[in-house]
């Protein structure tokens, strides 16, 4: 079935976007609107806007509609997203890895953590992801299987997290040379 042109020619802001996303997108539009009214807002008027757009861009995006990552928001929060990298190079080291990792672990993805304090505007999102992936991929990055469970646990990722949420928050976030990708 085709869709309808708008009478006016112009393109909707919700081309292109599964139908289950766009209920997402509402679902936040009401939630930021009703968390505003009762003076609990979480963020930026502007802020909020932007990232309402950068998720739009997103579900619109071939690389997300083709699976190579996934976005959930944690808590319907604009400010938190699990982003799980769910394909990178098939030719790099870390694809083997990750299809191992699916036998032994039912997984065979990367979880990304975001959040949007001190993050430069400067950047889509996407770019961000699509950034990661690759220098992933660039810097050989590889599942360690052998480690020890104890080794790296979720206490030890949570503080390591928090500590660099903070050194970006102090320093901001450091462009690297265009050479390095």
């Amino acid at each position: 079935m085709k869709e309808e042109e708008p009478v006016d020619g112009k393109k909707s802001e919700d081309d292109g976007i599964e139908k289950e996303n766009l209920a997402i997108l509402e679902k936040i539009r009401k939630n930021q609107r009703q968390d505003h009214l009762n003076g609990a807002v979480s963020g930026s008027v502007q802020a909020s806007d932007r990232l309402m757009k950068e998720l739009r861009e997103i579900y619109r995006s071939q690389s997300y509609k083709n699976g190579i990552y996934s976005v959930e928001l944690v808590n319907d929060s604009l400010y938190e997203w699990h982003v799980k990298l769910r394909t990178v190079d098939p030719d790099s080291p870390l694809h083997s890895d990750l299809q191992v990792l699916k036998e032994k672990e039912g997984m065979d993805y990367i979880l990304l953590n975001f959040s949007y304090k001190g993050w430069s505007s400067a950047y889509s999102i996407e770019s961000v992801i699509m950034q990661i992936n690759a220098t992933l991929v660039k810097g050989k990055a590889r599942v360690q299987f052998g480690a020890n469970k104890n080794q790296y646990n979720l206490a030890r990722a949570q503080q390591s997290y928090k500590s660099l949420v903070q050194i970006h928050e102090k320093n901001g976030w450091y462009t690297p040379p265009k050479e390095d990708g």
